[in-house]
């Protein structure tokens, strides 16, 4: 084998990985898209069940000293004095229940599942007759080198079967999504999980509202409130007061909180039974029109190999 032939073994070897690997990666997001789709359709049923509420926890604990220094300037006398004092406050409360329809718009979830599915189908069938028609130019090659067959290009009937085949795998993937997506969240009986902060920890408080770990932090607060002066007439003259005022104290925060979901008691429409029903049944057709499909591009592909293998055996037939 020359280096022409080495280099042109290489070339083929890269553009055939690299087309195959461009299929296969819209080959996956294809069915990424599906599966988000499908999950999406299952919380959108789901999102009028639920309400949510924030409750939260806020406390804090000062003791410091409040230093008053009295200095009479023309007797040089001097009186410091500290006046302790201490400063405790909490406050437990919550926010009204809403449901999480008034957050999350239930068309919006729709839309963005249609959208979903649409390009996850998109993707997966034009990834599926990429890669079968790099097959095909890979087959071909190998019986024209190897064995000196002329393999014809599938048809389009062929590709017709292959795009039927990613189209019914795709709703598959669709339904099988809805349905777990829907029992999951149906037997967990939330939506989403309750989000606190901080998530947990030793120090947990237990109140009317919130209930759940919290947080302290200690400051240091050191205030100068700055210097006055004045003067106090007596009748053996006047005294020239100057006084000093400031406060310190070690502050101690406690705080937590959260969001809660729970169930708002709606009815569910269309049922779980009803969904997962439809979902099951849709889902195993696809799956198996799915399985129809791919026998059916099997078989034509198989027909085009021994139609090319009948033509070079006649053909060589024929020169004997």
């Amino acid at each position: 084998m020359g280096w022409a032939d080495r280099f042109w073994t290489a070339t083929n070897w890269v553009l055939d990985t690299t087309v195959h690997a461009v299929a296969d990666t819209m080959n996956t997001c294809g069915t990424l898209a599906c599966t988000l789709g499908g999950a999406a359709y299952a919380l959108s049923n789901v999102l009028p069940l639920q309400e949510v509420n924030a409750s939260y926890y806020g406390g804090v604990h000062a003791v410091g000293n409040f230093s008053l220094g009295i200095n009479i300037t023309n007797l040089d006398y001097v009186f410091p004095e500290w006046l302790p004092g201490s400063y405790s406050n909490h406050v437990n409360s919550d926010t009204p229940a809403y449901n999480l329809t008034e957050y999350v718009s239930l068309g919006m979830v729709n839309s963005i599942g249609t959208l979903c599915i649409g390009s996850g189908i998109a993707l997966k069938t034009l990834g599926v007759n990429i890669n079968h028609w790099q097959e095909s130019r890979e087959e071909r090659r190998y019986y024209a080198h190897s064995k000196g067959i002329q393999v014809s290009n599938p048809r389009l009937k062929e590709y017709l079967y292959v795009s039927a085949e990613a189209f019914s795998n795709s709703i598959s993937t669709v339904m099988l999504s809805n349905a777990v997506t829907a029992a999951t969240l149906y037997f967990a009986g939330k939506v989403f999980p309750d989000f606190t902060y901080p998530p947990n920890g030793k120090e947990k408080v237990y109140g009317e509202h919130y209930n759940g770990a919290v947080i302290t932090e200690p400051f240091n607060v050191s205030i100068d409130l700055g210097v006055s002066n004045f003067t106090v007439p007596l009748y053996f003259g006047n005294l020239d007061v100057l006084l000093k005022k400031a406060v310190d104290a070690a502050v101690n925060v406690t705080y937590g909180g959260g969001f809660f979901f729970k169930p708002s008691g709606a009815t569910q429409t269309p049922s779980f039974t009803v969904t997962e029903t439809v979902s099951s049944t849709v889902g195993a057709s696809a799956y198996l029109a799915s399985n129809f499909f791919a026998t059916k591009s099997r078989q034509l592909h198989s027909e085009r190999i021994h139609e090319a293998e009948a033509n070079a055996y006649t053909l060589f037939s024929s020169m004997k």
